[in-house]
Formats: structure tokens, C-alpha cells, sequence
């Protein structure tokens, strides 16, 4: 085994600082793109459900970035916005936006004018 003289350690150690700051650095660049590539992907399939199931009828670039904002937003119990938001389109059903009523002005032309089930019909004020 070769021996190393001094001159040739501090030589290395000279450049193995510099070497590993800057790796360092490229390592912290990919992560922070990372955490935006999963931010903006999450944000994306939250937007698209959400458009899915009728919760909202605003453009998609729009609603991916309301959804990128609730990502960096935490409720009080220290929870992310975005999953709680998340976690309620998965309780929520299909057409969550319809409208199940209107105004009317004749009540003789209630039974005529609200449409859907018994039960939407009695939540509604329609029977009962």
C-alpha cells in the first residue's frame, strides 16, 4: 500500500469541502423540486376529482391552484388543508354541485316544480 504524504492529505481535504457543499446544494435543489413535482401532482388529481364529482365548475388551472394554496395552508389542529379537502371528496357522492331546488313563487305549483325523491322533497321543505 502506497503511502500519502501530508501535502497530498491536505490537498484533498482542501477540495473534499468545497465537493461536498456543492453536492449538498444540488441535492437540496432536487429535493425542493421534488417537494413542488408531488405538491403540484397532488394538487392536480385533488382539482380533477373535485371537477369530477361536480363540486366545482371553475377552469382546472384555476382550481389546481386553489388546491396548490390549501397544500401550504394548515387548519388549527395543525392539519393540511389539502388532505382535509381530500379526505371530503372521498365522503362526498357523484354531482355533489347539482341543484336539488329552486324558488318558487306559487306554492300550488310546488309538487310540479321540485323534482327528486320523496326525501330530497321533504329536506327541501316540499313535503311535510
Amino acid at each position: 500500500m502506497d503511502k500519502i504524504s501530508k501535502a497530498q492529505v491536505i490537498e484533498v481535504l482542501e477540495k473534499v469541502g468545497g465537493a461536498l457543499r456543492q453536492v449538498t446544494n444540488e441535492r437540496d435543489e432536487a429535493l425542493a423540486k421534488l417537494a413542488a413535482y408531488e405538491k403540484r401532482y397532488e394538487a392536480e388529481k385533488v382539482a380533477s376529482i373535485m371537477i369530477e364529482k361536480g363540486v366545482t365548475n371553475e377552469p382546472f388551472e384555476r382550481v389546481v391552484e386553489q388546491m396548490e394554496k390549501a397544500a401550504e395552508t394548515y387548519t388549527e389542529d395543525g392539519l393540511n388543508q389539502l388532505a382535509v379537502i381530500k379526505a371530503g371528496l372521498e365522503i362526498s357522492g357523484p354531482d355533489m354541485g347539482e341543484k336539488i331546488a329552486r324558488i318558487i313563487d306559487d306554492y300550488n305549483d310546488r309538487a310540479s316544480s321540485i323534482s327528486g325523491t320523496d326525501f330530497e322533497r321533504y329536506i327541501v321543505g316540499d313535503i311535510g
